[in-house]
């Protein structure tokens, strides 16, 4: 499938994310799509500068065991990503001290009780990833992190060598005890 097919199928979607857990395509190869360590795409190792496209493929993104992959009905193109596809850039807490995500790929998020999170070392760093939506991740921006962080004295618990944020819809680990 040529880049401009990609497109021109993801733009004939309507608003919500299509099936593609439905969708069991045979696997493309050729073509080369990776996530780097900022949450710039790339294709055949161009950056994707369009945020439009990147937006786009991320509605056809699909995890399957580790690995992430754009799937159509009838093509799947493999992704590599250096961390995980979306990058969380802001948050809100609500009154009921919920908390809200937003990513980079113009997706806003509450997580619950359902949602995993572990921690993950890259490059000498460990990062915390939480799921975005049926198992796909997302990281925290580096800002973000430190606002995270800001808030251990409110929402922080020591568990073990483990620190964890919680709030009324979802915990999760942000780092270890040092």
């Amino acid at each position: 499938m040529s880049f401009e097919n990609i497109i021109n199928f993801i733009s004939n979607q309507d608003d919500n994310f299509p099936p593609v857990h439905l969708w069991d395509p045979a696997l493309c190869e050729g073509s080369k799509f990776n996530i780097d360590q900022n949450g710039q795409w790339h294709f055949n190792n161009s950056p994707i500068k369009r945020e439009k496209f990147q937006i786009l493929f991320s509605r056809i993104l699909k995890k399957e065991g580790d690995s992430y992959f754009l799937v159509s009905p009838v093509e799947k193109i493999s992704v590599d990503c250096a961390i995980a596809p979306y990058k969380i850039i802001d948050f809100e807490i609500d009154s009921s001290h919920n908390i809200l995500f937003k990513t980079n790929l113009n997706y806003s998020f509450r997580p619950d009780s359902n949602f995993s999170s572990r921690l993950i070392s890259n490059e000498s760093e460990t990062i915390p990833v939480i799921e975005i939506r049926n198992g796909i991740e997302g990281f925290f921006d580096r800002n973000v992190y430190y606002r995270l962080a800001d808030l251990i004295s409110s929402y922080g618990k020591s568990n073990g060598d483990t620190l964890e944020l919680r709030f009324a819809n979802f915990h999760f680990k942000l780092g270890f005890c040092t």
